[in-house]
């Protein structure tokens, strides 16, 4: 334990975190670090509203002791610690998170106040601040017609030399070809279910459709909410392929949006 916390957080001291790895302990009970991650954070966030700063802290670093892949619990860690006085420890957060290629308006964050005059911390509001700055030149390709409707999803079909491009409020995907001519695909199914995120299968020639229903698709009705499909359709002629229903509970509903596939077919 001792060990996975330090080389995930090299900025914390031995001594800084071991009461906190002793108390982490205690709840292993629960194997779901997302859950455990969870409800760190509602603690926290308790914490803070009630100006207890060094709760908001330490349960701060057990969130992030579980989701270290997650930039917003890095930010709150910073905060924490800029609420505590610690410029040091906060800086090297901010520095992390200005590492990964992220940007977070600390320098204009009144938690951030009582520390922003320390040369480290005013260090990382310029690493931050750079990564604001745009990296080589960009162009319009294509500019696209709203039709009163909401583009979703963008996939390159490379043997088409085509990009197929999905209105999530129409349920239809376009085609762009080569001369720029912008022409109807594909139409599914299902009225209340739009077209979201899009994945070409190109040994297979088979496009893969995530298929949500959502108040943002027309003729959406409130007893389809929570309902999501995944549509294979074949690339030579929009045809429909095969349709996967993901499992419905009322108590958890489910939004698929995006999606990729690897190498072996695998769709995720």
């Amino acid at each position: 334990m001792r060990l996975i916390l330090l080389s995930l957080f090299p900025f914390l001291t031995a001594g800084f975190v071991a009461p906190l790895l002793r108390a982490a302990e205690t709840e292993s009970v629960s194997p779901d670090p997302y859950q455990l991650a969870a409800n760190a954070v509602n603690a926290a966030t308790t914490a803070y509203r009630e100006g207890d700063f060094e709760t908001f802290r330490d349960q701060m670093i057990v969130a992030n002791h579980h989701r270290a892949d997650h930039p917003t619990y890095r930010y709150y860690l910073a905060a924490a610690f800029a609420k505590t006085n610690d410029a040091a420890h906060a800086a090297s957060v901010l520095s992390s998170i200005a590492d990964s290629g992220l940007h977070v308006p600390a320098a204009v964050e009144e938690d951030f106040a009582t520390v922003a005059s320390d040369a480290r911390i005013q260090a990382a509001y310029t690493q931050l601040q750079a990564n604001l700055v745009p990296m080589g030149s960009v162009e319009v390709a294509h500019a696209l017609p709203a039709r009163g409707g909401l583009w979703e999803g963008v996939a390159w079909d490379e043997a088409g030399n085509r990009f197929l491009l999905s209105d999530l409020r129409h349920g239809t995907i376009y085609q762009l070809d080569k001369n720029a001519e912008l022409t109807l695909f594909a139409r599914l199914p299902a009225d209340g279910f739009g077209c979201g995120g899009m994945a070409i299968d190109a040994r297979r020639q088979i496009l893969w459709v995530s298929s949500p229903a959502l108040p943002e698709v027309k003729h959406y009705e409130a007893h389809v909410s929570g309902q999501s499909r995944l549509l294979a359709l074949a690339l030579s002629d929009g045809s429909l392929v095969r349709r996967i229903e993901f499992p419905f509970d009322e108590t958890k509903p489910c939004t698929v949006v995006d999606l990729t596939v690897a190498p072996n077919g695998t769709v995720y």
